[in-house]
């Protein structure tokens, strides 16, 4: 906050969302270019997605937990159709 002269937490928070929006931006124009082996692009995208898993609620004791998300992804079965 100090380095940006912003001495609201709101304001601080709306800078936040705005340097992920444009690194999440930059991550996937570099992930469209051939330049990148296709490993390093999926790796990377998959730290930055968890990344923002973990850290984009905060403090917030209400939300789930990264032991919630990952149980329900590996333990909770999908609807059929037929």
């Amino acid at each position: 906050m100090n380095e940006n002269n912003i001495s609201d937490e709101n304001e601080a928070r709306k800078h936040i969302r705005m340097l992920v929006r444009n690194l999440w931006r930059e991550l996937n124009g570099l992930a469209m270019s051939k330049t990148i082996p296709l490993s390093v692009v999926k790796a990377s995208l998959n730290m930055a997605r968890t990344a923002q898993v973990i850290y984009q609620h905060g403090d917030d004791q209400s939300t789930f937990t990264v032991d919630d998300c990952v149980q329900t992804l590996i333990f909770t079965s999908l609807p059929t159709s037929h």
